[in-house]
């Protein structure tokens, strides 16, 4: 049986199964966690003139299970997203023979693009859902049923290209930053739950700070004038969508949400990364046996 000291650097030996295994809980852990912060990160961003002390008090006389509206669209999306992305990570890894001795921010940031792609390509369509839900309340099935009838397939992926512009440099400053935060960490210090949830915090922080813009786009597209009880669509393109926010909101329009973004994505970034070690980390000797 392998030592347990050397389960990261030896993972290449890990059969594929362990990796996604642990990327489907790792994923659900995160977003069940965060899920109350991206209800109010969502209200912040769809509801004009909001503020984050209002929002949270109107979310709470609202009833404590306001905070965990779109949880059955997250559960569903977020296991197969995350296997596939943890996956992805771990097989690219392999591939360009990226070590956990040297630093590489160039390879893991491709690494980070590549991979994001695939969690997204899930992931989008069950994001929609869960944004509808959270402002409007209603149920995963009716909400699919509404978006068909008002708006068509194409409303699920009408925000792939902006998440994924979104989420392709983010990535890529996470995975740059996370990685190259762990090797500096891990020459002085042993692998264990901790110092991985440091260095993805630190790493979701600073990615946080240079996207919010984008995720204010991307959140306009994808629950478009739902919060208005209007089957109009508001928001058709990108750019059409930063005009409009330019001149209804102003500037400072793209950082609304910043706040609970920055705690939502610093904090599931962590709990994601960490999780996902740790549980890899368990799975591993049982991988091993005979």
């Amino acid at each position: 049986m392998m030592e347990i000291e050397d389960w990261e650097k030896r993972s290449e030996n890990t059969p594929l199964k362990v990796h996604m295994i642990a990327g489907c809980l790792a994923g659900l852990i995160e977003h069940v966690s965060m899920l109350p912060l991206d209800n109010v990160k969502t209200h912040l961003q769809v509801l004009p003139d909001s503020k984050f002390s209002q929002t949270v008090s109107s979310l709470r006389k609202q009833g404590l299970k306001t905070f965990f509206n779109g949880y059955g669209a997250v559960t569903a999306g977020c296991m197969p997203a995350h296997a596939f992305y943890f996956s992805s990570y771990e097989i690219l890894k392999t591939l360009l023979n990226v070590n956990d001795e040297d630093i590489h921010p160039q390879a893991f940031a491709f690494i980070g693009a590549v991979s994001t792609l695939w969690h997204d390509l899930i992931m989008v369509p069950f994001d929609v859902i869960k944004q509808r839900q959270q402002i409007q309340e209603k149920s995963f099935k009716r909400t699919v049923r509404t978006v068909l009838k008002q708006e068509g397939l194409i409303a699920f992926y009408r925000s792939f290209p902006i998440t994924y512009l979104m989420s392709a440099p983010y990535q890529a400053i996470f995975f740059a930053a996370n990685e190259t935060t762990k090797t500096l960490m891990f020459k002085k210090s042993e692998h264990n739950f901790v110092t991985h949830f440091c260095c993805a915090a630190l790493a979701g922080c600073a990615a946080v700070c240079v996207m919010n813009p984008l995720d204010v786009v991307k959140t306009k597209l994808q629950t478009q004038s739902w919060h208005l009880n209007s089957s109009q669509v508001k928001y058709n393109s990108f750019f059409g969508t930063i005009k409009t926010i330019l001149k209804e909101e102003g500037y400072l329009g793209f950082y609304k949400g910043l706040l609970p973004r920055l705690c939502m994505q610093t904090m599931s970034g962590a709990t994601a990364w960490a999780s996902y070690e740790f549980i890899k980390r368990k799975l591993l000797p049982l991988s091993h046996v005979n």
